[in-house]
């Protein structure tokens, strides 16, 4: 108790994240990874579409470059929560989902000073296979706040939806999808 008690009052000024933060030593599902190899298969896909709408109903679609691909896929590839700078302040819990015969790996940040809050990983019961990756991010770019849900179906597409909220403006929305065939 007097041990509890001289640590309190040693750490006044801690923060949230501080009493937080993990000394675990144990091993993220690396989907950093697992995007790396998702990405670089691009080269390799025959057909390659991307969609584009906005609030101001503004749409887009085209078929893209491998090129273009790697480029719009790049957000997947930030904020790895493997980085042992910020490894310390995400925490995994495991679920087994019976409904979507999956096994669920989240990982959810104990601050919101981190771009990353959750990063929900769904691997096949059976294979072990990632079968979709889903992230949900909130961060300021300039004078902008910009929340992203992000979501990546292990070889078909992935999606980025985008509210950017300038102040003193209405708040912006973007929906972008990529979706492939593969020439395997």
């Amino acid at each position: 108790m007097l041990t509890f008690f001289v640590w309190s009052c040693n750490n006044k000024n801690a923060t949230k994240e501080d009493i937080f933060i993990s000394t675990d030593s144990s091993i993220f599902y690396p989907v950093n990874e697992y995007f790396k190899t998702q990405i670089l298969k691009g080269d390799s896909f025959s057909v390659i579409r991307y969609t584009y709408i906005d609030s101001d109903n503004k749409n887009d679609s085209a078929i893209i470059t491998s090129a273009k691909f790697k480029e719009l896929a790049n957000p997947f590839l930030k904020d790895d929560i493997n980085d042992r700078s910020i490894k310390k302040y995400y925490r995994e819990s495991i679920f087994h989902d019976v409904t979507t015969a999956s096994n669920t790996f989240t990982y959810t940040s104990v601050t919101n000073k981190l771009p990353l809050q959750t990063l929900d990983i769904l691997l096949d019961t059976i294979t072990n296979n990632v079968k979709r990756v889903f992230i949900a991010k909130n961060f300021t770019k300039g004078d902008s706040t910009i929340i992203e849900k992000m979501g990546w179906k292990t070889g078909e597409s992935f999606f980025i939806n985008r509210i950017v909220q300038l102040p003193g403006n209405k708040e912006t929305t973007q929906q972008i999808t990529v979706s492939w065939s593969s020439n395997d």
